[in-house]
């Protein structure tokens, strides 16, 4: 999919055995709900480095990912933001413009993870373990 932009519905990538993601390089908008579901062997999520927008809800649970530095130019959610039962998941770096800029319409909802920054602690810099 190297050639896609914009996906002007729901983006969901749910239960494979995939260790990574390739290909999405260039998606730069979702119409929808954006999900990255059930990856027991994903550990990154590089390859969306260009997402700058979603308007319905960004969720990623139940995966094994380490970082979601792939998401750090991800300026607005237009639902949403729930991050959970990521059990190797330390390092939240990568939605902290996100937060501290406002940037999420919907509730914040980040538990059951490796580590679970609050909302005050991306304001202090606190968003890795």
């Amino acid at each position: 999919f190297p050639l896609l932009i914009e996906v002007s519905g729901n983006f969901k990538l749910k239960r494979n055995e995939c260790s990574t993601f390739e290909g999405f390089e260039q998606l730069t908008r979702v119409g929808g709900d954006f999900v990255i579901a059930d990856y027991d062997n994903l550990y990154m999520t590089n390859g969306f480095g260009l997402l700058n927008r979603v308007e319905g809800d960004f969720r990623i649970f139940g995966n094994s990912i380490l970082n979601i530095d792939a998401f750090e130019y991800l300026s607005y959610v237009g639902g949403k933001l729930i991050i959970s039962y990521n059990s190797e998941l330390t390092d939240l770096c990568g939605i902290t413009n996100l937060i501290i800029n406002h940037g999420v319409e919907g509730y914040i909802s980040i538990y059951d993870n490796a580590h679970n920054p609050s909302i005050p602690d991306f304001f202090a810099g606190d968003c890795s373990r």
